[in-house]
């Protein structure tokens, strides 16, 4: 792989909340496909409700590890069987996250690839929705 290459990503979110309400979030992002030690770092912009953030997904040794950049911030790390602690940064100050992570799984080819990535968030211990975000990129 290359050092950068332009990619189309193709971002799919479904989140179950405990009592069963299901939401799903589509998005097609232009971003960056770069190589990293253990895998490929995926960098992209989103716009929700009119903020800005740059979010960076990268393969790890042990999972992924996800950053949000921007009005508000994360950092997130996906490890598979693991329950992790995040902060999720607001104007209003950080607010403790956690996730326990079902599933990593990154598959790559010369034309593209996909991370898909099974967890549970929890805010204050609390389990606030299970779900499966599916990242496709084609080169």
């Amino acid at each position: 792989m290359q050092d950068e290459k332009r990619i189309r990503l193709r971002v799919v979110s479904v989140m179950t909340e405990p009592d069963g309400t299901r939401h799903e979030n589509q998005s097609v992002h232009r971003g960056t496909l770069r190589a990293a030690a253990e895998g490929p770092e995926i960098v992209y912009e989103q716009v929700d409700e009119g903020v800005r953030a740059r979010i960076s997904l990268t393969r790890t040794a042990d999972g992924v590890q996800m950053r949000r950049m921007g009005e508000m911030t994360g950092a997130l790390h996906f490890q598979p069987g693991r329950k992790t602690p995040g902060l999720y940064g607001t104007a209003y100050g950080d607010i403790p996250v956690a996730v326990y992570t079902r599933e990593v799984l990154v598959e790559e080819s010369e034309k593209g690839g996909e991370m898909r990535l099974d967890y549970d968030v929890f805010v204050g211990g609390e389990r606030t929705a299970a779900t499966v975000m599916t990242l496709t990129w084609r080169l």
